[in-house]
């Protein structure tokens, strides 16, 4: 079985601005709007770290991000 923290080290950058503003609250419209990208685009974004990570959805995701550390809350 793989490392999920090694998986969670593989973040990119776009993905950890999604991450950000989802502890905050946002929903991915109001992500889109922020980074001037799609909805569908964040939508994509947080599948992917939810693959990467294994868990089971936005807020399991979150919660172990923050957790390991691996994600701090700005703001």
């Amino acid at each position: 079985m793989q490392d999920t923290v090694s998986d969670c080290e593989h973040l990119t950058a776009r993905e950890i601005d999604v991450l950000e503003l989802i502890a905050l609250g946002m929903s991915a419209k109001e992500i889109a709007l922020e980074l001037e990208i799609s909805a569908c685009t964040v939508v994509r974004h947080v599948e992917n770290v939810r693959l990467k990570t294994r868990t089971r959805n936005r807020t399991h995701m979150i919660a172990y991000l923050l957790n390991k550390g691996l994600l701090a809350i700005k703001t």
